[in-house]
């Protein structure tokens, strides 16, 4: 079932116009999150991270219907799955989409549409598989939003993704590294996490609340360009996402990397108990 503008239905009878510039062009955004006892987490984030997308790819003229009566109708909508049956005592994944198409009067409305998944089970140290001589060339400016055009990430994946890998890791054409095709990566040397440059980064909500917010962990996040040949002299790695939070990498290629489950199991308590005081 998903809730399309505050109404529950089944998935397959969503309509959508040949005309509609989502199937045409990919011309629409999402963010996905972490459900916990059916609330988002870092909602805030969530709907800046779209507000900010809005303008750049589905037009300004949309930008004053994304008030704060359209995120409360999203935010509600959330609570129409407690009458479904499904585990309260689960966390989900959600996914929502924000797209236009043809209101009552034939103008051009902002519609939103939320999917709820169950989160899969994830190893506690994951694997992941470079992109080495990759011929992909990403847009420095569409990876700085969340559209659901998203076929070159998927592309890379399904084409470099071993049956032991978790995810990813995109390089640019100088093998600098970039991010996951899913998620955030950092790098830990001494008391030092470093993360690539925005260039060409989406600014993921963890990657972002990692950065600038007081944590108290004792270690300082640096943001640096890294090199695919500079993985020899870290200790360890972690990726981050709004949906599983923070996951230790336990190798990349042939790189391998101590256990960081302790770190991220600190890090994630620490971003619940901020999330709790947004």
């Amino acid at each position: 079932m998903i809730v399309y503008n505050s109404s529950l239905m089944n998935s397959n009878k969503l309509e959508l116009s040949l005309d509609s510039q989502w199937l045409q062009y990919g011309r629409a955004i999402f963010t996905s999150g972490r459900l916990v006892n059916l609330q988002p987490l870092f909602w805030k984030e969530h709907m800046d991270r779209l507000r900010s997308s809005i303008a750049e790819i589905l037009g300004v003229s949309f930008v004053e219907q994304f008030d704060s009566k359209f995120m409360d109708e999203i935010r509600s909508s959330f609570t129409l799955y407690k009458y479904l049956p499904i585990d309260k005592n689960l966390d989900y994944k959600f996914k929502i989409y924000l797209f236009t198409e043809p209101g009552p009067n034939n103008d051009l409305r902002l519609s939103f549409v939320i999917h709820l998944k169950k989160i899969a089970e994830t190893e506690k140290n994951i694997c992941l598989q470079s992109a080495n001589n990759c011929d992909f060339v990403f847009a420095p400016f569409m990876s700085q939003f969340k559209s659901v055009n998203y076929l070159a990430n998927i592309l890379l994946y399904e084409k470099f993704k071993s049956e032991f890998c978790y995810d990813v890791l995109k390089l640019d054409a100088n093998k600098n590294i970039l991010e996951c095709t899913r998620s955030n990566i950092f790098f830990i040397m001494d008391d030092n996490i470093f993360t690539p440059n925005l260039h060409m980064v989406l600014p993921g909500i963890i990657r972002n609340l990692l950065l600038n917010s007081d944590l108290n962990i004792n270690y300082n996040f640096i943001e640096k360009e890294i090199h695919y040949h500079e993985l020899q002299k870290f200790s360890g790695a972690f990726i981050s996402n709004a949906v599983q939070l923070c996951l230790p990498v336990k190798k990349i290629d042939q790189f391998e990397f101590s256990d960081q489950s302790f770190l991220c199991n600190k890090l994630n308590k620490a971003l619940m108990a901020l999330n709790n005081h947004l």
